[in-house]
């Protein structure tokens, strides 16, 4: 028999899992993006090139709670028949 907050545990863990794996994923296509946003927007420019660069760094905490926030809402889905 295992420990009343085992099966909690290992939940928490599988969605961790999957949020890091995807984070790594949105991460990278969002750093990808600013990437090539300044590549395009010239040094002269800096404020707004500052503003792209944060507007990035945000967006990938964002996207994390995002993520967490629809795996753990498709965790807690029920699943199977219903009996109405």
């Amino acid at each position: 028999m295992s420990p009343f907050w085992f099966d909690s545990w290992v939940s928490f863990s599988e969605v961790l899992i999957g949020v890091l794996g995807h984070s790594l994923w949105q991460a990278t296509f969002i750093g990808l993006c600013v990437w090539i946003a300044l590549r395009v927007l010239p040094a002269k420019n800096s404020r707004i090139r500052y503003g792209v660069a944060m507007t990035g760094m945000v967006s990938v905490v964002l996207f994390a709670f995002v993520t967490w926030s629809v795996v753990d809402f498709s965790r807690s889905a029920p699943t199977g028949d219903r009996n109405i």
